[in-house]
């Protein structure tokens, strides 16, 4: 009978006990419905925004929304004279298309052909109340945090706001929230504002403007001032 070293024996069963380890925390971790079973595309495809008015520099955030397109709050770029975009380090000219007023969106030209983007939610697709969505953008214009947030109400039933139970900081107005449906992970709004449950008792959620106004922006292809 043919022996085996009992180093080879402990090696092969350190091997099987790091992959059993590895294999239960990649399962638990999807079955958590975690941001990070998504795809790379939605946190490749939100960038930083800077703008720059006589009130002074404006940190934000901004997703790509299809070739030389970004997406971001308008009270980020609002009155801004300079806007830049930075994509993979680089720092790139802006220049806003259109805006929505309303509904605090605007459109940026800015040269980011060959950047990944997700497409946005169908039309017939609504978020469900408790749904998981994620959170992705810069906040304080520093490094880039993506996190996992639930759908706690939508503010009205024309489906104005997204309303989250996960506080939204300066610099992340702009960003995306994404959702995933049938396994395929959409844009389903654009991140514009914090909320607070009552004088002096802090953030406590955020709201999010549906990516129904964004197309509808596009479509009409011109800035939409109301209704």
């Amino acid at each position: 009978m043919l022996s085996v070293p009992s180093c080879l024996v402990k090696g092969l069963t350190m091997i099987r006990f790091t992959t059993t380890l590895f294999l239960m925390f990649f399962i638990s971790a999807a079955n958590a419905g975690s941001f990070w079973h998504f795809s790379d595309k939605p946190v490749d495809s939100v960038i930083k925004i800077r703008a720059e008015s006589v009130q002074g520099l404006v940190s934000g955030s901004g997703v790509i929304v299809g070739p030389g397109r970004i997406v971001t709050a308008y009270h980020v770029v609002n009155g801004a004279h300079e806007v830049e975009a930075e994509v993979n380090g680089e720092v790139l000219q802006g220049n806003v298309l259109l805006h929505d007023l309303q509904h605090d969106l605007a459109l940026i030209s800015v040269p980011t052909e060959g950047m990944p983007y997700v497409p946005l939610l169908p039309g017939d697709q609504h978020l469900a109340q408790q749904q998981l969505v994620s959170l992705v953008g810069f906040p304080f214009g520093d490094e880039q945090q993506a996190y996992d947030a639930m759908v706690s109400s939508w503010i009205d039933s024309r489906y104005d706001e997204i309303y989250v139970n996960a506080p939204i900081l300066g610099g992340e107005s702009g960003g995306g929230l994404f959702a995933t449906v049938d396994g395929q992970v959409y844009l389903a709004g654009v991140i514009t504002a914090s909320t607070s449950t009552g004088v002096g008792e802090g953030i406590s959620g955020g709201t999010a403007v549906p990516v129904a106004y964004l197309r509808r922006m596009l479509t009409a292809g011109r800035s939409v001032a109301s209704r």
